[in-house]
This record gives C-alpha cells, sequence and structure tokens, in this order.
C-alpha cells in the first residue's frame, strides 16, 4: 500500500470518494473549501492510498498532528471501493505513517455504531475500543447516532509490528 499527501489537485478525488453509495450514512462529506482548509493546516494531513499499480483508492484525513496530549486523530477514512480487504490495509498503513513519522503517543478515531464494517476493521487491525459518545452525531435526516470511539497507543502499534503478518 503507498500513501502520498494530497494536494489541491486531488480535491475532486477526496468529494467523489467520500460520496459514494450509501456513503452518506457513513461518512463526513465536506465541500471544496472545506478540504482546501484541511489542505492547508500544518496540523493535519490527507494521505491518498493505492496498491502498486492501481488507481488511487481511499484517503485518511488525519488532524492533531504535534498534539502531545490526544495524539493524532484519524478524522476520515475513506475507501473509494470497499471491501477486498483495501480499508484494512489502508488502515494499517495509515498506522504506520502516524507512528513512523510524529511523535504521537497514540492514534484515535470513531465511527457511528451502524458502522459495523468499519468498526470491524478497526478492531481487525489492533484498534481498542476506548467508549462510546450517545447520540453525538446529526445524521443527514435529523437523527442521532452514537459514536464509537476507538485508540491505539504507540507501545501496542510496536507490538503488533513485531507480529508476522501471516493471519492479521
Amino acid at each position: 500500500m503507498r500513501l502520498r499527501r494530497a494536494g489541491e489537485g486531488d480535491i475532486a478525488f477526496l468529494m467523489e470518494a467520500e460520496r459514494g453509495e450509501g456513503y452518506e450514512r457513513l461518512v463526513g462529506q465536506s465541500g471544496a473549501a472545506q478540504h482546501r482548509a484541511w489542505l492547508a493546516d500544518p496540523a493535519m494531513a490527507c494521505l491518498i492510498a493505492a496498491r502498486d499499480g492501481e488507481a488511487d483508492g481511499g484517503f485518511i484525513l488525519l488532524s492533531g498532528l504535534g498534539n502531545v496530549h490526544d495524539g493524532v486523530c484519524m478524522k476520515r477514512i475513506v475507501a473509494a471501493r470497499p471491501d477486498g480487504g483495501f480499508g484494512t490495509a489502508m488502515v494499517r498503513a495509515g498506522l504506520d505513517w502516524v507512528f513512523g513519522e510524529t511523535e504521537a503517543p497514540r492514534v484515535w478515531l470513531d465511527t457511528l455504531r451502524h458502522n459495523t464494517r468499519a468498526a470491524h476493521v478497526y478492531r481487525k487491525v489492533g484498534f481498542v475500543e476506548e467508549g462510546v459518545f450517545r447520540a453525538a452525531y446529526r445524521m443527514p435526516d435529523g437523527s442521532r447516532a452514537d459514536r464509537i470511539v476507538f485508540g491505539m497507543l504507540r507501545p501496542e502499534w510496536q507490538a503488533l509490528r513485531d507480529i508476522p503478518a501471516v493471519g492479521r
């Protein structure tokens, strides 16, 4: 899995990816101006993922770069083509990038309770469920959804890196 930092020319891809079929109930969707602001923010990074020889397949938006207390947040994780293991590989690569390129003590993220596919991926790569923010997200239809918070500490990531890849 290759990761590269997104640039201005990637905004159309970011917006298209986060608007995949059914994603309005799973992933935040932002306009070009918001993406531009995130790309300009030194405390954020947007990493576009692709398998070798393939087109861009998703992205991870990170916030909190340099935050010595809370660590880095995987604010938005989008696989443009879900299934087939792409999301799992992308999240693992994102963890490797954060812990390899920053001094972050931890990585955290949240997902909506009904996004069971995402929660499965996060548990599979080693995230620990830390809690639930009840009715903490307003859905597009006005209903409320719970947010499940997951985290991984640097020593947990290091221990996972020592395990052979077979069976992970």
